[in-house]
């Protein structure tokens, strides 16, 4: 039997984690704007997610998804965006 964490089941860690600031790496803040520093960031750091380049297949997530890309969130600046609305995207795109 694998261990081996299935997109499914770390696109859902991800989005738990995402809602769960408690749970987040002490030294890391929240910034929409920066890849470091934002949902893709976050899931680097635990290892939910290789890099940028594997994010969308480590999710299991389709090409065009908008969830981590400012044209997600229409009417919102960067520094709007909250965790918690990455989380709502990636559940409403990631099915």
């Amino acid at each position: 039997m694998s261990t081996e964490l299935t997109p499914s089941m770390r696109r859902s860690a991800l989005i738990s984690l995402l809602r769960d600031r408690s749970r987040w790496p002490k030294d890391f803040k929240w910034d929409f704007a920066c890849g470091h520093s934002c949902a893709i960031g976050l899931g680097e750091r635990v290892g939910l997610i290789r890099s940028i380049f594997t994010l969308l297949p480590d999710l299991g997530l389709p090409d065009g998804i908008t969830a981590f890309k400012r044209s997600g969130y229409p009417g919102f600046e960067t520094w709007d965006v909250t965790p918690e609305m990455v989380a709502d995207h990636l559940e409403r795109e990631g099915i």
